[in-house]
């Protein structure tokens, strides 16, 4: 778990000194490092710390180890690791400014241990647990933190991860995904599902998983889905195998990282993954998935992703396994979409309005009406979490604006040195009296608008039968929408 990865590693950085001796130095950087590669970008500098910290305190055994460490880290691709980095080399060159900033923390005061005034307030006279737990949650409220019972059943584990788009819902309709028309979710989402009905029992094992974990009425299809928008979450769950995805993008590159947990009591063999090459993704992948796993192993699998050129259909990611009674073949997809190589541009509403209009007309433009599938207050935690678009200030539940920027790693002709990238513009309007909506986006290349159309169709409208999709631009007749800008 992050926030126990976060606690470990301060712990083992603060007060690592006070372990037995029978745990070397070595040993104490070695568990920081294991956990690094698949931490976020927050947890990542906390490891980073504690390792310095441990070398401070043992400077010539640790030193070999964490200095190569570091100077890798200076030239990572994400621009917070690399600056802590480079920040902790040039704090290292000084010996005594080191000792001084490391130095541990004193302890606190014991008048101010014993008058901890949320510890006061916690003091009740019952012993029930449950009672605690209520009022720990008051109290967290009124001093100012913020408590939010996730959608589903409080304890699911996927009610914390919905939970972080704020009123974003945890159950996605399925919506044009059951009439069989082609989208970025519909695709890979119906590659997921097929597997399920094939000739195993993988889809009644995950239900039953599912039940135990409050996680009932979830299929493939809708973990798929929720992965597409969301940062982590489960992508399979059976009887006897799981698996638990989380992903982080920087421009065109994503950090991918499989969980392989057997949650049964028998061992799980014979599992192999195949990601088979697509001309518009670049795979690397930096460890084997496990071959094989005991009772209550996890293990991880760290994929690395580069985005080629547009896209509409995920990369694949096809697992197999066999849990003793039968083999199994699951062919996911990669919930690493194109909406998931685009960053937020903040522009101002005139640049925005200047470049919307240069983009009208069929290629560049996709126009859906519709249904929205879920209500316009939503619409900001979608644009700005789910599809990691900028939403301008002067947006309104009538009309919202919304910009960002693709970014690829295929190599710009035009500017030696840079990268591909395409500006992507989004406007989403609402009329309340008829329940209609209207989805506009606008780019540079067709190419790039209808895939990124189509995902935020799949999770924000509902065409009508008359009107549907229209890549050649324009608003489609009889659309029931207002005309003007």
């Amino acid at each position: 778990h992050e926030t126990l990865v976060k606690l470990g590693a301060y712990l083992v950085g603060e007060f690592g000194h006070r372990l037995p001796q029978t745990v070397t130095p070595k040993a104490k950087f070695e568990a920081l490092n294991r956990h690094f590669p698949a931490a976020s970008s927050q947890t990542k500098s906390i490891i980073m710390l504690a390792s310095v910290k441990l070398l401070n305190a043992n400077p010539d055994v640790l030193k070999p180890d964490i200095m190569p460490f570091l100077e890798e880290l200076s030239e990572s691709q994400e621009v917070e690791i690399q600056q802590r980095a480079c920040e902790l080399l040039q704090l290292i060159r000084d010996e005594d400014l080191l000792e001084h900033v490391l130095y541990p923390m004193p302890q606190y005061a014991e008048t101010v241990q014993q008058n901890n005034p949320l510890i006061q307030r916690l003091k009740f006279q019952t012993k029930s647990r449950a009672v605690n737990r209520a009022q720990l949650e008051e109290a967290a409220k009124s001093e100012g933190g913020v408590f939010k019972q996730g959608p589903r059943a409080a304890g699911g584990r996927d009610s914390v991860e919905s939970g972080r788009m704020g009123e974003m819902p945890a159950r996605l309709s399925s919506g044009n995904l059951a009439s069989g028309q082609s989208s970025a979710g519909g695709d890979a989402a119906a590659g997921s599902a097929s597997e399920s009905e094939s000739g195993s029992e993988s889809s009644e094992e995950g239900s039953a998983q599912q039940q135990a974990d409050g996680g009932a009425g979830q299929n493939p299809r809708e973990l798929w889905q929720q992965l597409c928008i969301m940062p982590q979450g489960r992508l399979y769950a059976s009887s006897s195998l799981v698996l638990e995805l989380k992903h982080e993008y920087t421009a065109e590159t994503g950090r991918i990282t499989v969980v392989f947990y057997n949650a049964s009591q028998a061992p799980i063999g014979n599992i192999r993954v195949v990601l088979p090459e697509v001309p518009f993704m670049r795979f690397q992948q930096a460890n084997e998935a496990p071959a094989q796993l005991a009772p209550g192993e996890r293990v991880p699998h760290y994929v690395q992703v580069q985005c080629i050129q547009p896209f509409l259909q995920p990369a694949k990611y096809l697992v197999e396994y066999h849990d003793g009674r039968q083999p199994v073949q699951l062919p996911f997809m990669l919930p690493a979409v194109l909406t998931k190589f685009v960053t937020p541009a903040e522009i101002q509403l005139q640049q925005f309005r200047q470049f919307f209009e240069s983009c009208a007309g069929a290629p560049r433009e996709s126009v859906v009406v519709g249904t929205p599938k879920v209500p316009p207050a939503q619409w900001p935690n979608y644009l700005t979490k789910g599809f990691n678009l900028y939403m301008l200030r002067e947006s309104t539940p009538a009309s919202a604006f919304a910009a960002g920027t693709l970014h690829t790693a295929t190599p710009d002709p035009s500017q030696p040195g840079r990268t591909m990238s395409v500006p992507c513009m989004v406007r989403l309007e609402y009329v309340p009296d008829q329940n209609m909506a209207r989805l506009t986006v606008r780019t540079q290349h067709g190419e790039v608008t209808t895939p990124i159309s189509k995902i935020m169709e799949n999770y924000l409208i509902v065409p009508t039968p008359q009107n549907g999709a229209h890549p050649n631009g324009g608003p489609p007749p009889g659309g029931g929408m207002p005309q003007t800008y």
